[in-house]
């Protein structure tokens, strides 16, 4: 997902790349809080959070969330623009006996049927954009076939909803679980429906495509830097990859008066162990890592390579 930035809109470039250079520099001179970077980069006129990348790619230790490492939408685009191998990274997890919630926190997403509507404004949006920046009739009209999809897939999206709102009245319940295959064959079908013969494949592949290129500009909400647009990439991807496997469910309830349904990971060993094995390696840590045997089974740690240790603690009990 890209976004504008309008930290150093009025800088010539001569001038951008002096400040930056300063920021950069006073970042690594020492460990800095975010707030003081924040304050700082606004100081210098300059962006904090690209100065900040800029910084990590010379650095040895970088401090992140875990959100960075161990949440796909995040770490696709984080650790590539810092420069991040972590095939050649030694990840060390402080607090680890978070990250397993962590984890399921990371991949509960949740669809209604206005974020799906949201996120066709925005598309709207960006293809007035791309107009207006000279884009090709290709493009334009690639954008355009996926607007279309939108259009039925809001149709299908509150079909299905009522649906689902029906039964839950039925059955007198305030949620129920709902099949991955189901809520995908809806998107298969609006997908389908807006091709020449291509199948719904291609036509996922596109919308997701134009999902990651849609550009906003900046809300006045600096809480909620996330897009629609990139929340639904998001839900579909995960729908996508976990539609066999029983290590994700999806649940159906009420959010005010509309549907809603929310991902629930219910296996972070399906994330975490194959992103812990790749590292060079990895040491995770926390003063309530206990029994760790049963944090690696949680993780999905492969116990014939790793090494459990307890300490006692070095404080007093007073």
């Amino acid at each position: 997902m890209q976004r504008q930035c309008y930290c150093e809109e009025d800088a010539s470039s001569e001038a951008l790349g002096s400040r930056r250079s300063r920021l950069r520099q006073w970042i690594r001179d020492q460990p800095r809080h975010v707030e003081d970077t924040i304050q700082r980069g606004r100081a210098e006129g300059t962006c904090p959070y690209h100065c900040s990348i800029e910084a990590a790619r010379d650095a040895e230790i970088i401090v992140m969330d875990y959100n960075h490492v161990f949440v796909e939408s995040v770490s696709r685009s984080s650790l590539s623009s810092m420069s991040v191998d972590l095939d050649s990274s030694i990840l060390i997890v402080d607090e680890a006996h978070n990250l397993p919630d962590r984890i399921r926190m990371g991949l509960e997403l949740r669809l209604t049927k206005k974020m799906v509507n949201a996120a066709r404004f925005e598309m709207e949006e960006h293809e007035e954009a791309s107009e207006r920046d000279g884009a090709s009739d290709n493009e334009l009209l690639r954008i355009g076939s996926s607007i279309a999809s939108m259009r039925r897939l809001g149709s299908e999206i509150e079909r299905w909803m009522s649906a689902g709102m029906k039964r839950l009245e039925e059955n007198e319940d305030k949620d129920m679980l709902v099949s991955s295959s189901e809520l995908l064959q809806v998107f298969r079908s609006s997908l389908s429906s807006s091709l020449e013969g291509d199948g719904w494949e291609k036509g996922m592949s596109r919308l997701m495509k134009i999902l990651t290129e849609v550009r906003v500009e900046e809300s006045d909400d600096e809480e909620d830097l996330e897009t629609s647009c990139s929340r639904l990439f998001s839900f579909l991807d995960i729908l996508s990859r976990f539609e066999s496997s029983e290590a994700m469910a999806l649940v159906f309830d009420l959010l005010a008066d509309e549907g809603r349904v929310t991902s629930c990971l219910l296996d972070p060993s399906v994330i975490s162990s194959e992103l812990i094995s790749g590292c060079a390696g990895s040491i995770l840590m926390s003063g309530t890592l206990y029994p760790t045997s049963m944090y690696a089974d949680t993780l999905g740690i492969n116990r014939d390579s790793s090494i459990e240790m307890a300490y006692s603690s070095p404080f007093s009990p007073d």
